[in-house]
């Protein structure tokens, strides 16, 4: 990795999960396995910058990810309709590797 430049495409990992205390330790061990494997874990909380919108930001970050992971647990059921909807945003991923997100539950 330059660290100019950043971990390359191929190298990076989108993580998208719940960012909360009852989490973090999920998240910690993700992010070993990431790193232990060889790449490098990215996610929305190194988008930091307040002059541009975060979602902008997210997908910035995800599109400079080759892979993610996705944990959909929390998926919930809408109360206003009858489809689900996720606390994390799944529908926002993007994935040119034909690697279908992944579910830790």
């Amino acid at each position: 990795m330059d660290r100019k430049k950043g971990p390359s495409y191929e190298d990076s990992v989108f993580v998208n999960c719940p960012f909360d205390e009852e989490y973090e330790e999920l998240f910690d061990a993700v992010v070993f396995a990431v790193h232990d494997c060889g790449f490098v874990a990215r996610c929305a909380l190194e988008a930091s910058d307040s002059g541009e919108a975060r979602i902008d930001k997210i997908l910035a970050i995800i599109a400079k990810c080759e892979f993610g992971i996705h944990d959909i647990s929390r998926t919930e059921l809408s109360k206003n309709t009858i489809s689900a909807r996720s606390s994390v945003m799944t529908r926002l991923s993007r994935n040119n590797s034909g690697i279908l997100p992944a579910a830790i539950s």
